[in-house]
């Protein structure tokens, strides 16, 4: 039995010590042309950042949507007098490119947009650089959802699915 632990201490040790994933390069595993999207993990609040618009028609909507956003822990630019859009449809338009890409997968819970139809209501831009998520609040918004309806609206959106055009990856 001691032979045995000994054994086993000593393949550990080779394995660990041969080890060649400490520096894993996760650029390399996707089809040329493709852009990466880390579909896994979704970043937390405090990782996200945001920029609202007014396109609801109700002075000081994106005000408060900001507002609400910022205590719950998310980086939210300051929204001015100037930062109206033309009214839109929908509860909100939500623009992102692959640097904002899980943070725009979250943003759909803090909506409700878990519809198939609200689909259509994401606009990805595989040339977008920026790690912000610009969302134009519509005229069918109300309110945001509860932390508890964030939690189910993630619930039924499931995992990420990688746009058309890139390759969706996983970290750690």
């Amino acid at each position: 039995m001691l032979l045995l632990a000994a054994a086993a201490v000593v393949v550990v040790g080779v394995t660990l010590r041969r080890d060649q994933q400490t520096h894993t390069d996760y650029t390399s595993g996707s089809p040329a042309g493709q852009v990466q999207v880390i579909v896994k993990p979704l970043p937390r609040q405090d990782q996200i950042n945001l920029k609202l618009y007014n396109g609801s028609g109700r002075a000081g909507a994106a005000n408060t949507v900001a507002e609400s956003l910022r205590h719950q822990g998310l980086h939210v630019a300051p929204v001015s007098a100037k930062d109206v859009k033309a009214a839109t449809d929908g509860t909100a338009q939500i623009y992102f490119g692959p640097k904002a890409f899980g943070a725009a997968w979250v943003m759909r819970s803090y909506f409700l947009m878990t519809a198939r139809e609200d689909d259509a209501a994401m606009h990805f831009d595989v040339h977008e650089k920026s790690d912000v998520v610009t969302v134009v609040l519509g005229r069918n918004f109300k309110q945001l959802a509860t932390p508890s309806d964030v939690r189910q609206a993630m619930a039924v959106l499931s995992q990420p699915v990688a746009p058309p055009g890139t390759c969706g990856v996983t970290i750690g």
